[in-house]
């Protein structure tokens, strides 16, 4: 009687432990296809990225920092790499979010230098303590971004790089 009362026990929480993990797993499902498409609406409609490669970051109370890598499709990055930085002219606002926290400034064309933000900090800072891309990407990213076929453009608290040649867009926020 003991051992079928113990199991009966046993077999419901087995049930409500992966209830539990089933429930877990669906929330961070949903949550992660919101962040994609949170850090999607970011960008320029003309951008256009058909992917995004990897986003890492911290997020704490109310900010976060962090970055997120985004491929190109082949075509826009064709296009940029035919046009030159005249094909970032009306590629200044986010394509689904409103207000000037998320207007570009302008594009510029690399190589990025490396001097200090606005706030004292070193440009690329999110980018290289507030993730952990793999470090192949971070090496891979770094070194392009020192070309002279890249563009770049800042926003409040976020730097947007585009790197055609490897079809690459990478956002690296910190606020």
């Amino acid at each position: 009687m003991l051992q079928t009362a113990i199991r009966i026990m046993m077999t419901a929480l087995g049930w409500l432990v992966a209830a539990i993990l089933t429930l877990m797993l669906i929330l961070f499902g949903l949550f992660k296809l919101h962040q994609t498409y949170h850090y999607i609406d970011i960008l320029p409609e003309k951008l256009g990225p058909v992917s995004i490669v990897a986003i890492s970051g911290k997020t704490h109370f109310r900010e976060g920092c962090g970055a997120v890598v985004y491929r190109l499709s082949r075509r826009t990055a064709d296009q940029i790499t035919a046009e030159g930085q005249s094909f970032f002219h009306d590629a200044m606002k986010a394509r689904g979010k409103e207000g000037s926290y998320y207007d570009h400034t302008g594009w510029i064309r690399g190589p990025i230098p490396p001097w200090q933000g606005d706030k004292g900090h070193p440009f690329w800072l999110p980018f290289y303590i507030c993730t952990d891309l793999s470090p192949e990407l971070m090496r891979k990213i770094s070194a392009l971004s020192e070309n002279e076929d890249v563009f770049y453009s800042t926003r409040r608290e976020a730097v947007t790089v585009v790197i055609p040649e490897e079809r690459l867009v990478i956002l690296s926020y910190n606020g």
